[in-house]
């Protein structure tokens, strides 16, 4: 399966990325959700594992890009900040979940 984990924090990507990688797996990291986009034209991640930061939420629509480039992706945004308004927003946006 292939894995594409973007945060901000590189020490939340290696504790994401050691909690899935398998031997069989290949994972890919970036720091943000336009680099995200470039990844997605050439590794097409079947999982891709998002950051969710409220302040920045309204910004451009990186999940409606990534939607667009791979439709079939899983999109599972992840963040502190656990409130209805920004678990509906990331689901309404395209995301397969959000923790």
């Amino acid at each position: 399966m292939k894995f594409l984990i973007t945060d901000d924090n590189l020490s939340m990507r290696k504790l994401i990325r050691q909690s899935l990688w398998s031997s069989t797996d290949e994972v890919l990291e970036c720091e943000s959700g336009n680099v995200s986009i470039h990844y997605m034209t050439e590794f097409k991640p079947d999982v891709v594992l998002m950051d969710f930061h409220p302040e920045k939420y309204k910004q451009t629509p990186i999940v409606q890009q990534i939607r667009n480039i791979h439709p079939s992706a899983t999109i599972i945004m992840i963040s502190d900040y656990d409130t209805p308004a920004f678990r509906e927003f990331a689901i309404r946006e395209g995301a397969s979940a959000f923790f």
